[in-house]
């Protein structure tokens, strides 16, 4: 049984059918592991989509299925626990960026900053939380903060 937050790009290959998404349904299989999302995802998913159909690679019809499984997903009856963005965030961010993006020179960008100290405020109730990203870059930031990173991967 394990936590895990779930960072946007890993979310759009979980509904993307992509195989990078598999390794998250395998953990969807697992009994009793527990899944959560910020609710910057709510956003940040719609404006991937939306990138995604102003490429051609996704229809109008599938960006509003995509969007309806993930509201269903959220909801009280779906699997994943939408975690809130706090105003207490703002400073903690600013110390993230100004470590990791300033000091360290690491690509830390400001949403995965947001979903980061998310994810470090979530282990505080969820001590072995993993975060599930598709960005090695945003995988290494969170271990040097302290989240475990599940990196996803293309399967070879």
């Amino acid at each position: 049984m394990g936590a895990y937050l779930l960072d946007t790009n890993a979310l759009v290959y979980h509904y993307e059918g992509d195989p990078i998404g598999r390794q998250i349904d395998a953990l969807l299989r697992v009994s009793g592991n527990r899944f959560y999302v910020s609710t910057l995802a709510l956003v940040e998913i719609r404006s991937a989509l939306a990138a995604r159909v102003r490429d051609g690679n996704l229809t109008l019809e599938g960006y509003q299925l995509v969007v309806k499984r993930f509201a269903y997903d959220i909801s009280s009856l779906g699997k994943f626990h939408a975690e809130p963005l706090r105003q207490k965030f703002v400073d903690p961010c600013i110390q993230l960026l100004e470590e990791y993006a300033l000091r360290q020179r690491l690509g830390l960008r400001t949403l995965d900053c947001l979903h980061l100290r998310v994810a470090l405020d979530l282990k505080q109730r969820e001590p072995e939380l993993h975060i599930v990203t598709a960005d090695r870059a945003f995988a290494n930031v969170a271990c040097l903060a302290g989240v475990t990173p599940l990196l996803l991967e293309a399967p070879t």
